[in-house]
């Protein structure tokens, strides 16, 4: 089911960023992980991955779509 392809991706993409915490891939995966939280209706665990881009990686390319996200 559609819910269950979003939480295997969050658990795929949560790996990335326990096995790899300094990879430069780490703010697409934490924005990923937020829109499947999104999609399933999770908007406050959502939220928190987009402001963790926020504050942790602002000058990724991802910073500019997770700020519009949390607007």
């Amino acid at each position: 089911t559609l819910f269950r392809s979003y939480k295997k991706a969050i658990l795929d993409y949560s790996s990335l960023q326990e096995k790899f915490p300094k990879s430069k891939r780490l703010p697409k995966s934490l924005l990923k992980i937020g829109m499947s939280f999104e999609a399933l209706g999770m908007k406050s665990d959502a939220k928190a991955f987009y402001q963790e881009i926020l504050d942790k990686h602002a000058k990724a390319p991802e910073a500019k779509s997770a700020k519009a996200k949390l607007k």
